[in-house]
Order: C-alpha cells, then structure tokens, then sequence
C-alpha cells in the first residue's frame, strides 16, 4: 500500500529555500533506494507555479553536474 509522508512549516518559506529543502530530501531517498531496493516516489509542492518552477529549475543544474541512474 503506498505510503504518504507531508512535512508542513510554520512559516512561508522563500522559494529558493523550499526547492532546496525538497532536493535535498529527494536526494537522501534517491540514496536511499540504491542500497538494492529501487522506492517510486515523487515530490508535489503546495503552492503557486513559481515553486514548480525553482524547483525543476534546480533539478536541472544539479542534474549537470552530477549523473542520476546512469551506469547502475
């Protein structure tokens, strides 16, 4: 059965720090899941197009910079 996990803040949070928050979360269960068993999930923000949009905007630059599921 599928499993949901939400975090809320007390605060508005600016959306450079909200898309780094959920990279970083995003990258820990990506990590995570290499140890031999592969998670499906997927991150929806609240909010408004702009915090979509920062984060796939950094999702990008990351993914320069480093390899994701290549090779493995």
């Amino acid at each position: 059965m599928p499993k949901k996990i939400i975090i809320t803040f007390d605060n508005e949070l600016n959306p450079d720090l909200y898309s780094d928050i959920a990279n970083t979360l995003w990258m820990q269960v990506n990590a995570m899941s290499d140890r031999g068993k592969r998670y499906g999930f997927q991150f929806t923000p609240d909010g408004d197009g702009e915090l979509n949009k920062k984060m796939n905007a950094n999702w990008d630059e990351i993914g320069e910079k480093w390899r994701w599921g290549n090779g493995r």
